[in-house]
């Protein structure tokens, strides 16, 4: 099934800026994989005090981003490994409040506040506007949104220190609730920034985002979170 909501007559639209991002949340449905990308992790193996510890450090990973942009590169494989889509862009992040500016191959904006969750695609002049609650619900990028954070009651964790300076940390997530619209997502951070972010979902999608930090990042215009829409652009409600 390969579905886009958006869809343009004609032309197939990469989804490939957003796939990760609210392809989990229902507004895009991707094609199911034979196999499993990731490999078996030692979740369900960590001793309980083990766990806890790690869920309280990615929690302070998390909640340490602060105000966060980076320049993007995003790839999706296929059932063979093969990149199936690619993309790249800026994220700016300054929770709960994220942008998401995908540059190319089709420009799109995706703009979270407390309220409202609004993608807005140039080329077909329209944006889709959906309550934050019901868009954001148990997807990987409520990990950087939720001002709520609260670990322990959706996700076992699993830390892996670097193992020299040069290292990244890695923390790997995996859902407690049986109905979790993705499998495991793994955070790499190096120092204090998040470097890299992989998600496996439950139709077995594998995609890689690997975040170039902007330097001097700091306070951000509330502008940053506007979108300056044409006059004849359509709104559709979701």
């Amino acid at each position: 099934m390969n579905r886009t909501l958006l869809a343009s007559p004609g032309r197939r639209r990469s989804i490939a800026g957003v796939v990760w991002l609210f392809a989990l949340a229902g507004l895009w449905a991707l094609p199911v994989h034979a196999e499993s990308a990731l490999p078996t992790d030692p979740v369900r193996s960590a001793a309980p005090s083990e766990a806890d510890r790690a869920r309280q450090m990615l929690t302070d990973r998390l909640l340490g981003l602060g105000v966060f942009q980076a320049h993007f590169a995003q790839f999706v494989e296929g059932a063979r490994g093969e990149i199936v889509e690619e993309s790249t862009g800026e994220l700016v992040l300054d929770r709960p409040r994220l942008r998401w500016e995908v540059d190319a191959p089709y420009p799109q904006i995706i703009v979270a506040d407390q309220d409202r969750l609004r993608i807005y695609d140039p080329d077909l002049a329209q944006v889709l506007i959906k309550p934050m609650d019901e868009a954001l619900q148990d997807t990987p990028i409520a990990l950087l949104t939720d001002e709520k954070l609260s670990l322990s009651e959706h996700y076992a964790v699993v830390h892996l220190p670097p193992g020299d300076a040069d290292e990244e940390e890695v923390f790997l997530i995996t859902p407690l609730g049986s109905e979790s619209l993705f499998q495991e997502v793994r955070l790499h951070f190096q120092g204090s920034a998040l470097a890299q972010m992989l998600i496996f979902d439950q139709l077995g999608q594998y995609t890689t985002l690997k975040f170039r930090q902007v330097p001097g990042t700091g306070v951000l215009d509330s502008a940053v979170f506007s979108l300056d829409l044409p006059e004849d652009v359509d709104v559709i409600e979701g």
